[in-house]
C-alpha cells in the first residue's frame, strides 16, 4: 500500500494532469 501511494504521488508529480483526473 505504501509503495501504491508513493507511485501516486510520483504519477501526480510527474503527469499533474493525469494525477488530477485520477483525484
Amino acid at each position: 500500500m505504501v509503495k501504491n501511494g508513493i507511485q501516486m504521488v510520483s504519477a501526480y508529480i510527474k503527469f499533474p494532469a493525469t494525477g488530477n483526473i485520477v483525484a
